[in-house]
């Protein structure tokens, strides 16, 4: 997988705290499916934004968490609830609520990732946020921000 120079991505912060092995489920949904929707809760990327990200030749996200890092391509984008394409695990979380009685997983905008390749977390030096031209590797365990636009400082090798 190549990355140029200057491309623009989207970096997401995950938990794995509703699914332990959440990635593994991701992607064998790919494996079944071809695609599988990954569900972001709370704040969303602004609409041109996600325009702008998905205009680029093969557009990608990272995804984040101290558990593991991936880099996944990228079909579309969405701020629909999606039924289809998801792991099993989403439509139980889906039907819960606290004690409280709110929703304890109800995503706000999904990503149909094609595929989902665990990257080395240092690949993230190579990436500044977008907004602040801060690198990403410095501040990624530092902000309470879960998504962000970031771009490459040069052209990127992954691979496989």
């Amino acid at each position: 997988m190549k990355i140029k120079a200057n491309e623009n991505l989207i970096v997401v912060r995950y938990s794995n705290k509703y699914e332990s092995d959440c990635i593994q489920k991701h992607q064998e949904v790919i494996n079944k499916e071809g695609f599988v929707w990954f569900g972001k809760c709370g704040n969303v990327i602004r609409k041109v934004n996600a325009e702008n990200i998905l205009s680029q030749d093969n557009p990608k996200i990272i995804l984040y968490s101290r558990a593991g890092t991936y880099i996944c391509e990228l079909k579309d984008i969405s701020y629909e609830t999606q039924t289809k394409n998801i792991p099993n695990y989403y439509k139980r979380l889906m039907d819960s609520k606290d004690e409280c009685g709110y929703e304890l997983f109800k995503p706000s905008m999904y990503y149909a990732l094609c595929s989902i390749k665990e990257i080395n977390p240092d690949l993230l030096k190579k990436f500044v946020i977008l907004k602040s031209g801060k690198n990403l590797y410095e501040i990624i365990n530092k902000t309470m921000t879960t998504q962000m636009i970031i771009k490459s400082e040069s052209d990127i090798s992954i691979g496989g």
